[in-house]
């Protein structure tokens, strides 16, 4: 019995494979024609052939990513990618993908999870267990037999190998560049983009994108060339001889033949790999593409192909020629649109990866989403009339949209093995048109404007409307538009086209009833003995912006009070309009008659603080009162006095029959008193004079809160303080203080002045006869004398001080250094004297007290014997001043002569 179920299991499975084993052999029988709006229905074809899988041919949908740039792990229609530039597929149906600016493998689960495989987002070359690793840039994924993932690490020259586990390391190559066979990390590569698994060898097939060479990587790490010399070119022939430029992808079908995106080329080049040598190249198609950039190839070998420029995938079958004019998915717009063919649309620059069974797998960069277009299903061409539909089970149906002519469409079957293709007429008949219109309620004059709601069994065609008294209503926009209270007949028009026959027209009755306008009587109120006030009404209930100009008889309003009518409450009534498209409510209204309540005061109105004042309302009694000051009521102020002890406008509000009304006003004010000496006001003067470094501080007797506003010599400003307040950087000048306290009325005033000191001052003689320095100082509180070395201090203003024979320097300053220095030389002699001797440019000779007019002065070098100056000066204050800048440096003889008196000098320059 266990062999018998054997048996029969193995037949099933038999049966299941062959039929997927086996082109698809589909048929129709007849023709078929619908009509315009009806529902119509077109089985699927027959099929006596392989079994048809439940897909639409091209049709495109999204695998995972949400179009949002950025990393996101979570469910598959919410995560984020950040440039996945390839994917790959594993034998439990789990997707890798190579999110190259995130430098990470991320994995899309068979139950649609998104989560990070391997590598993290700082880019590097370590190896390591999943997120421990890292990547730089990595562009190619695919995974083996096993279910190892093998990695293209584009930036890092490397290809890269991930165990099932997560675990990562070092397949081939390292972070040199370079085209080295060999083994593992032996070999090198230069920017490898893409790689692919080949099944039937076992080999990692490899792009070698900037050697322009194909590699390949035996499953124990070799590597070697399959084509390519590594110059760049376009030579077909064997592998050794063979070139490429910038091959950027490379795929292989299941005979082991490689399918080359030969970017730099702009052609697709097909390489017949050899186990034990290089392989021969040849170019797949004549046909120029710009920049092409994924490529793939399905189970019945036809191959797919993606570009930088483009925004579709083209198709080509096994001879290379590409299979329709048109692309097999996408159109020509760089967007985002998953739908069937040239309707789908993409951003370029994608990765294409055949699944092995019915799809191609895409990574669409610009979208930041893994996408998936199908390849197997049913297709229809051309076109089906707009409405109708091919759906994943061969099924044509739809509502047809437009009359179209019988004519012949052709229905492709795909599955694995092949296709099959079979025609049919479909032709769509004129169709009628059914109005459906119910019965109008009444509406009130002033509804705003709205849809009839007639419907039709034709939702294309639009449904006119007539109003059969356009002065009660009429059509706008499709929608009855109320213009006055009556009766009107709507009827409902659909007029025919191409597609359908007119409709019969429907009508029905309307009728406008009149809006409901309410005339309210408004209250008024007066006091005893005055006039009555003028009586009005407000309106309430126009409609269309309209206003009292379309009331036709205006109401009569009246009341029963006088002008002697005692306090009270006494009925206002209104009656007797009338309006075309209104009809009218009335609503009364009262006249109050009040008293006026008068507040007066025990005393004074302006009091000190911490005192009072009793206010007092007039009448008395009979009413109910509250307190308000500044216009917020008094909590519990609610009999006839009140005792204010705070500054503020009261008022009194007294309430009988419901009504209140309010006194005016009284101010009470209550002033704030300090004693005389609550401020403390000291000055400290500028240091120096032009310096601003003057300072008023101020100290406050009683700790309120201050403002000083201090005014003058260009100062306007105000300073907020409590007890204490020191305002610095003052220029000398005259200011004004001003002292107000927060919340009070109170206002005191001071004048202080910040000075600064006087100029330094010297005048000075000499007693020859005692041969002192008499000194008269001024500037200063104290002074500091150097002569000849010494020195003196003192707070005199005069002083005399000994002079020494010849030449005496003076120096002096005050106790406060920015006045400056005072300095000075002078001479006490009887005879000529040059000094400073050695001199450097200038050389003063003083002539003593002597009675001299002319002097001669005559310098010889002494080295060379000659005159190097003669000239003759006029004596004018007992100094002279020689200019001796031009001569050298050295030693001279200087000759004096002093009205015919000669005298000489060794004098010397340095």
């Amino acid at each position: 019995m266990r062999k018998f179920y054997l048996v029969i299991t193995c037949l099933i499975l038999f049966i299941v494979q062959n039929s997927f084993a086996q082109a698809p052999a589909i048929s129709y029988s007849g023709a078929v024609k619908f009509t315009v709006g009806a529902k119509a229905t077109l089985a699927a074809p027959k099929n006596t052939g392989g079994a048809i899988p439940a897909e639409i041919y091209s049709k495109v949908s999204t695998v995972a990513g949400s179009g949002y740039y950025g990393y996101k792990d979570t469910l598959a229609k919410y995560a984020r990618f950040e440039n996945p530039v390839s994917v790959a597929l594993d034998s439990k149906g789990n997707m890798y993908v190579a999110d190259a600016n995130l430098n990470m493998i991320r994995k899309i689960s068979a139950k649609g999870l998104v989560s990070t495989f391997a590598g993290n987002p700082k880019k590097g070359a370590k190896n390591g267990q999943d997120t421990a690793a890292r990547f730089n840039y990595p562009t190619g994924v695919t995974v083996d037999k096993n279910d190892n993932v093998y990695v293209a690490d584009f930036s890092n020259n490397m290809i890269r190998k991930i165990t099932p586990a997560g675990l990562v390391s070092t397949f081939a190559g390292n972070v040199n560049d370079g085209n080295k066979n060999g083994n593992g990390t032996a070999a090198s590569f230069n920017h490898p983009y893409s790689l692919v698994y080949d099944g039937k060898s076992g080999n990692i097939i490899v792009a070698d994108t900037y050697n322009n060479m194909i590699r390949w990587i035996t499953p124990s790490g070799d590597v070697s060339t399959i084509a390519g010399t590594g110059a760049p070119g376009r030579t077909d022939g064997f592998g050794s001889k063979a070139t490429f430029k910038i091959p950027y992808s490379v795929a292989v079908d299941k005979n082991g033949i490689a399918y080359v995106a030969d970017q730099g080329n702009n052609c697709i080049r097909q390489v017949y790999t050899a186990a034990n040598g290089p392989g021969f190249v040849n170019t797949f198609t004549d046909t120029t593409y710009i920049s092409p950039y994924g490529i793939t190839v399905d189970n019945l070998n036809r191959v797919y192909l993606s570009t930088v420029e483009a925004y579709g995938i083209i198709q080509f079958d096994q001879a290379g020629k590409q299979i329709g004019p048109l692309p097999f998915s996408g159109g020509s717009y760089k967007t985002f649109n998953d739908a069937t063919d040239t309707l789908s649309s993409y951003r370029g620059s994608m990765g294409l990866t055949f699944d092995g069974k019915n799809n191609l797998l895409i990574a669409d960069q610009g979208n930041d989403r893994i996408r998936k277009v199908a390849v197997n299903g049913y297709t229809v061409n051309p076109r089906l009339p707009l409405g109708l539909s091919i759906d994943s089970a061969g099924v044509i149906s739809g509502i047809p949209l437009s009359v179209s002519p019988a004519k012949d469409y052709t229905v492709t079957a795909y599955n694995s093995s092949g296709s099959s293709s079979a025609k049919v007429s479909i032709g769509v008949g004129i169709g009628s048109q059914t109005i459906t219109f119910n019965k109008l309620p009444a509406v009130t004059y002033g509804a705003v404007d709205y849809s009839p709601l007639a419907t039709s069994t034709d939702t294309v065609i639009r449904i006119r409307y007539s109003s059969s008294d356009t002065t009660v209503a009429s059509i706008v926009k499709d929608k009855i538009h109320i213009k006055a209270a009556g009766t009107t007949t709507i009827t409902a028009n659909q007029d025919g086209n191409v597609n359908y026959t007119a409709a019969v027209p429907v009508s029905q009755p309307l009728t406008i009833n009149k809006a409901v306008l309410t005339v309210a009587a408004d209250d008024k109120i007066k006091t005893i003995l005055k006039d009555n006030p003028a009586l009005t009404v407000s309106y309430k209930g126009f409609v269309y912006g309209q206003d009292t100009t379309v009331i036709l008889t205006r109401p009569s309003i009246s009341t029963t009070a006088t002008t002697n009518s005692a306090a009270g409450t006494y009925p206002i009534t209104a009656t007797g309009a009338s309006a075309k498209n209104y009809a009218f409510n009335y609503v009364a209204g009262k006249l109050i008659v009040a008293p006026v309540p008068v507040i007066t005061a025990t005393g004074s109105t302006t009091i000190v603080k911490g005192g009072s004042v009793t206010l007092s309302a007039s009448p008395s009694t009979g009413y109910t009162y509250q307190w308000a000051v500044d216009g917020k009521e008094i909590t519990g102020a609610t009999t006839n006095s009140y005792v204010a002890t705070k500054t503020g406008a009261y008022t009194v509000a007294i309430t009988a029959n419901n009504y209140t009304t309010y006194s005016l006003y009284i101010s009470v004010l209550t002033q704030l008193q300090l004693p005389a000496n609550n401020f403390n006001i000291s000055v400290v003067s500028a240091t120096c004079k032009g310096s601003n470094n003057g300072l008023i501080h101020i100290a406050a007797l009683q700790k309120l809160k201050y403002t000083a506003a201090l005014t003058g010599n260009g100062l306007n400003k105000s300073y907020p303080f409590t007890d204490s307040l020191t305002v610095n950087n003052l220029s000398p000048g005259e200011y004004s203080i001003c002292f107000s306290v927060d919340g009070e009325i109170f206002s005191q005033c001071f004048q202080v002045k910040v000075t600064e000191p006087k100029d330094l001052s010297v005048y000075s003689t000499v007693d020859p006869k005692l041969n002192n320095l008499n000194l008269q100082l001024d500037g200063g509180t104290s002074f500091r004398i150097v002569l000849n070395s010494v020195t003196y201090n003192t707070t005199q203003n005069e002083i005399s001080l000994p002079l020494s024979a010849g030449y005496n320097k003076l120096s002096i300053t005050t106790d406060n250094l920015c006045q400056g220095v005072i300095e000075k030389v002078i001479i006490v002699a009887d005879k000529v004297v040059p000094f400073p001797n050695p001199f450097q440019n200038v050389l003063n000779v003083n002539i003593g007290n002597q009675t001299i007019n002319n002097v001669g002065v005559n310098v010889i070098n002494t080295m060379s014997g000659k005159t190097v100056l003669n000239s003759k000066y006029t004596n004018q204050s007992g100094v002279m001043q020689l200019d001796m800048s031009a001569l050298p440096n050295g030693v001279y003889y200087l000759t004096l002569n002093l009205d015919n008196n000669k005298s000489g000098y060794k004098i010397v320059k340095k």
